[in-house]
């Protein structure tokens, strides 16, 4: 819950702008059992994003479409 709300107000901080925010509270969204919400969030991330981040965001989102949580690249 706590992750939850810290990614919800790292999103309204950045007016929904931040792709990488937005990435961030998907993944959280997904945890919590909310793929729905995810998958709708993710969508968002990616339509912001450019470059090498944009091809990792529409990985992290076809794994959402498919049930699964995506790897974390370190």
């Amino acid at each position: 819950v706590l992750a939850a709300q810290a990614a919800g107000r790292a999103v309204k901080a950045s007016n929904g702008k931040d792709p990488a925010t937005l990435d961030t509270l998907a993944r959280v969204q997904f945890m919590t059992g909310k793929k729905a919400e995810a998958v709708a969030t993710q969508e968002k991330a990616v339509a912001l994003a450019e470059g090498d981040m944009k091809k990792q965001l529409e990985e992290s989102l076809t794994s959402y479409k498919a049930g699964k949580l995506p790897d974390v690249e370190e």
